[in-house]
């Protein structure tokens, strides 16, 4: 955040096709690109941790197995 408390924006080109993708994502019509954006981070990052456990759990099993 900027010292008055507003948070910078910038711009990113994405193609036709990605923001159909984007659009198809949006829980409402008016929701912002960067709630499906955050969302979608955020899904990936919950699914990157999860991978990770299963991971560990396996190989810690086929230690002790």
């Amino acid at each position: 955040m900027s010292k008055k408390g507003k948070v910078k924006k910038t711009t990113i080109q994405i193609s036709k096709e990605l923001k159909d993708e984007l659009d198809k994502l949006k829980v409402h019509p008016r929701e912002p690109y960067e709630d499906v954006l955050k969302r979608l981070v955020k899904a990936y990052k919950e699914r990157e941790k999860s991978e990770r456990l299963v991971s560990k759990y396996f190989s810690l099993r086929r230690r002790y197995y």
